[in-house]
């Protein structure tokens, strides 16, 4: 009876034999787990490769292979065990054999490892963008992995995805220098870092944990000077070219050029495929060109319609990166807009009543150079900005027709009733008509909201016109230069 008692109650440890499979790309990392918590001092850890023995821990001391195939990329574990294997080879594929023994008896669990073989071999993925860009460092994962982003020395926690729970959080840094900044994709894995400065350089790892191993990547990031143009104003006709920062599109590169969210232009590299298109409404037919080395767009024959931010990603295997240029197409020429003859009768005159006509001219000149340096808004995304009526000796009166234009598109009225209607779209709520004086205000700006204000005053079957031309910067991204209260009247 008392042998039963000892059966029943004694501790019982099964041996097990289990196996996973792992694939890794070239230069990634990988860690096998033993799914301890804490070995025991009388635990005796070993893992073999193909049969040959990689690694052992034993009486809390730990000894490793001297394959030169594996010098200095193997790291045990001293509290739990887990083996990781650092900058994978393809040399690495074969049977990874963990087996565990203690005074309850011995476990074993098996690894077939899979080094995937990739042109990009670096353990280390380099990544250089610019000041004020946008960066996304890509992954893949699978259905129940967790994801943990780190950076720098310190590993310091930046994001974490927990597919089982539906979890996604980001965090600002010990520092607070990715405060909202930081996005994380749930879908992907992935981790953006939005109007990226030179404090966010340096090293982000980001682990991704299965049941059984745990895969590491590792990217070093660079941010250098921002480009010395991120607002580029253009006069009506000529050409004007955006750059994407590139000396040469790399095999895997895929560039993707959008106009106020519509795609006017696509590369992909691999498929040698280079397609400027019309968009949507046809406006670009034949004045787009891409540079096959570069990526770079040129817009020839430039309109006013072509106002507006343009938005450029280059992805890559390893990143993405997006870039904004805010561009302006201003009247033609830079002169008065007096013709010739306007001109010849100017200077005649001039001849005749000598130096108090060229105070005159030099006045209505000065007039006129105002009243263009009122041509451009430019704010900062989330601020409000007022369009306001200004007509040289017109005052808007109560039986006028009011209407806003955006690109073209009607987005407010004012009917001769004094009936307001908003047909505010993209803008959802965000518009308001001042019945008084005609203004337009838009809040809670978006740079979506970048480009051509068209105002029309009808009266008696005449009209009047105002154009007007918004810039909307990311926050903190307002290009030098450019100032934040003043408007485009013409």
């Amino acid at each position: 009876m008392k042998n039963a008692l000892i059966l029943v109650f004694s501790p019982l440890f099964l041996i097990g034999v289990f196996g996973d499979e792992v694939s890794v790309k070239e230069g990634e990392s990988v860690t096998l787990r033993t799914i301890l918590t804490e070995i025991q001092s009388s635990d005796v850890i070993e893992w073999r490769f193909n049969g040959a023995r990689l690694a052992k821990i034993s009486s809390g001391s730990e000894s490793f292979t001297t394959d030169v195939a594996f010098m200095d990329r193997l790291q045990l574990d001293k509290q739990t065990g887990d083996l990781k294997i650092t900058n994978i080879k393809t040399t690495d594929s074969g049977e990874y054999k963990l087996k565990i023994t203690s005074i309850r008896g011995s476990s074993e669990k098996t690894f077939s490892v899979n080094g995937v073989a990739s042109a990009d071999r670096d353990e280390v993925k380099s990544v250089s963008v610019k000041e004020g860009d946008s960066v996304t460092l890509n992954t893949k994962i699978q259905r129940d992995d967790v994801i943990w982003w780190r950076f720098g020395p310190q590993n310091s926690l930046v994001a974490e995805i927990n597919r089982k729970t539906e979890n996604v959080s980001t965090h600002d840094g010990p520092d607070g220098r990715f405060k909202d900044r930081l996005k994380a994709d749930f879908l992907t894995g992935s981790l953006t870092i939005r109007n990226i400065g030179k404090n966010h350089s340096g090293v982000y790892e980001v682990d991704i944990s299965r049941s059984r191993y745990t895969i590491h990547k590792t990217f070093s990031v660079t941010v250098s000077d921002k480009d010395a143009v991120k607002s580029v104003l253009v006069t009506e006709g000529e050409s004007v070219t955006l750059n994407t920062s590139l000396t040469e599109i790399k095999t895997d590169d895929e560039i993707l050029w959008k106009f106020r969210g519509n795609h006017i232009a696509e590369i992909i590299k691999a498929d040698e495929k280079f397609h400027p298109y019309d968009g949507p409404d046809g406006r670009f037919r034949g004045r787009l060109k891409l540079d096959n080395q570069t990526g770079s767009l040129t817009i020839t024959n430039t309109r006013f319609t072509d106002s507006g931010d343009y938005e450029v990603t280059i992805s890559g295997s390893k990143y993405t990166v997006h870039k904004r240029i805010s561009v302006t197409v201003t009247g033609s020429g830079s002169g008065s807009g007096l013709s010739a003859g306007a001109v010849a009768g100017i200077v005649a005159f001039l001849l005749v009543f000598g130096a108090a006509a060229a105070v005159i001219y030099h006045r209505r000149r000065t007039t006129e150079l105002k009243s263009k340096m009122l041509r451009m808004q430019s704010v900062t995304e989330g601020a409000s900005v007022p369009l306001i009526p200004l007509f040289r000796g017109i005052k808007i009166l109560k039986d006028d027709r009011i209407q806003w234009r955006f690109g073209g598109a009607l987005i407010a009225e004012r009917g001769a009733d004094g009936k307001i209607t908003l047909h505010d779209g993209m803008f959802n709520g965000r518009l308001e008509l001042d019945n008084v004086i005609g203004s337009l205000i838009i809040k809670d700006t978006k740079p979506t909201d970048s480009g051509p204000y068209e105002l029309r005053v009808i009266r008696a079957g005449h009209e009047s016109l105002n154009t007007f031309t918004v810039s909307v910067y990311d926050n903190g991204n307002n290009p030098e230069g450019m100032p934040l209260t003043d408007v485009n009247v013409s």
